[in-house]
Formats: structure tokens, C-alpha cells, sequence
């Protein structure tokens, strides 16, 4: 049985229908990268970076399961105890 030569089909780089050429393509791949990076940026000197860190937990402190929901919160609390002794989170 002969397939003959198997012909894709593809154009670069996978994109939607609105492109017109590669550096169209490439462009609407690029810039939601760029923006990406660029709105990610933790060296900023805001001031909200020496507020504490908040952190939340689930857990049941009513009810039946409430000895599993302290035994829980003093895990959480023995966590944040041994990282803040480390230095923090990020020097916080």
C-alpha cells in the first residue's frame, strides 16, 4: 500500500486568521509577552512592599471537625513562625 508523500499543510506559526504576514504574527505573539513581563516586575519600590503578608486558611472550627481545624491553624502558625525566623518571605 502506497501513501505517497504526506503533505502538511501549516502556516507559521499556528496563529488566527487575522494575521497577514509573520511579523503580524510574530507582533501578537510578542507584545502579550512583553506585557507580561513587564507588569510582573517584584523590584518595585511601592509602599506597599513592607506591609505583612496576609495568608488565609479553610479549615473547620466549629462543628465535629473543629480539633482537626486548631490542630491545622497552629500548623499554619508554626509554618509562618519558622519562616519569618528565616528572614521572611522576600525579606518580609
Amino acid at each position: 500500500m502506497n501513501l505517497g508523500r504526506l503533505q502538511w499543510n501549516i502556516q507559521w506559526p499556528l496563529c488566527c486568521m487575522t494575521c497577514r504576514s509573520r511579523a503580524n504574527c510574530l507582533l501578537l505573539l510578542v507584545l502579550p509577552l512583553i506585557f507580561l513581563l513587564t507588569s510582573c516586575n517584584t523590584l518595585s519600590s511601592s509602599p506597599d512592599a513592607q506591609k505583612p503578608i496576609k495568608i488565609g486558611i479553610i479549615a473547620p472550627f466549629t462543628g465535629p471537625l473543629a480539633a482537626s481545624g486548631e490542630s491545622t491553624w497552629r500548623g499554619m502558625l508554626l509554618a509562618a513562625d519558622e519562616i519569618n525566623a528565616k528572614g521572611g518571605v522576600l525579606g518580609r
